[in-house]
């Protein structure tokens, strides 16, 4: 009896172990969203954030990880994409980014689209992100047909991005939807064929630019799309000052209305803040070419000084190639 009892001690104390190891085994197989932002942001070393997501892919538990693994997915088989573009047929890039409009479904041998990721996530549960990437896969294969057929995406498209920034109660990336905005609104013709406007774009670039990542992201790309279009628009101070009076005047009886539709007269309202980060004088008090130069330079000084602190070779890499492309047009418009 006394040899019974000590083989079930024995037997209670190996369950009680494998238990634990079992514990132990879920947690460290547990997904981790910082690393993969890590790895995406910081390394952009996008291979290995792809390989580790289709990895914690395997082990996710819950809809809510699940859908937070696939917007990732999304997110970084386009980057992917856009990165070797150059070495990629058509069909291959509409096959990576997906051929589809805003509402249709992933077609039954598609399982690895940045459409289907996002799709899919969207399934699982919704989050802002998903949407953003959904639409974003969207505008790349519209892109990739050309004009009309991108006019035909757009409002799609739009409708994507404004539900990413009304209908949650947080959305930390919202920086990434009011960049699509700036460039859906800066791409398009006006009334009476599309949506286009040049100030409601500025508008938007303006709010991704106050709304981005400083501490994971140089920025380089924002700073460079918002120096353009002001080069581009080419209002003088006292032009710009008339306007933006006007522009504050509609935030303010906007202040109701939706997200989106008030942001829309956003740079009326920061004109009346004083100097933003990137420029040492009021906005009203300087031209669109001086701001847009003024831009180039502070996000110049942004790479120069996370440069030396970049980790690894593709972060270090990727610096140099926005730097180069600031300089660039600093050169071209000096």
């Amino acid at each position: 009896r006394y040899v019974i009892i000590e083989l079930e001690e024995i037997m209670k104390r190996i369950v009680l172990l494998l238990v634990c190891l079992l514990s132990l085994s879920m947690v460290f197989a547990a997904f981790d969203k910082n690393e993969s932002d890590r790895l995406f942001y910081v390394e952009n070393d996008y291979e290995a954030d792809f390989a580790y997501l289709t990895k914690s892919l395997q082990s996710a538990v819950t809809n809510e990880e699940k859908a937070e693994i696939l917007w990732r997915m999304s997110r970084t088989r386009l980057t992917l994409t856009d990165e070797n573009k150059e070495r990629m047929t058509e069909d291959e890039r509409l096959s990576a980014y997906g051929d589809y409009g805003a509402n249709d479904k992933p077609k039954s041998g598609d399982t690895s689209s940045a459409f289907y990721y996002a799709y899919e996530s969207l399934k699982y549960y919704e989050t802002p992100n998903a949407y953003h990437w959904k639409a974003s896969a969207v505008g790349r294969a519209g892109q990739e047909h050309g004009a009309l057929n991108s006019l035909g995406k757009a409002d799609p498209m739009r409708k994507l991005e404004t539900k990413a920034l009304e209908e949650f109660s947080s959305f930390p990336l919202e920086t990434d939807s009011w960049y699509v905005l700036a460039i859906l609104y800066r791409s398009l013709p006006g009334k009476p064929i599309s949506f286009g406007s040049d100030n409601y774009a500025i508008s938007y670039m303006r709010k991704c630019i106050m709304t981005q990542d400083t501490e994971n992201r140089t920025n380089g790309t924002n700073f460079l799309e918002l120096a353009e279009e002001l080069w581009n628009r080419d209002w003088d101070a006292k032009k710009r000052s008339k306007e933006f009076a006007s522009m504050l005047k509609s935030w303010n009886k906007n202040q109701k209305s939706s997200y989106t539709e008030m942001n829309k007269y956003y740079e009326g309202y920061l004109a009346s803040q004083g100097s933003p980060f990137w420029v040492a004088a009021d906005l009203s008090t300087i031209s669109d070419r001086q701001e847009a130069i003024a831009l180039l330079q502070y996000g110049i000084s942004v790479i120069n000084y996370k440069l030396p602190k970049a980790s690894g070779s593709l972060a270090k890499e990727k610096m140099e190639e926005e730097k180069a492309k600031l300089e660039a047009k600093l050169a071209e418009w000096n």
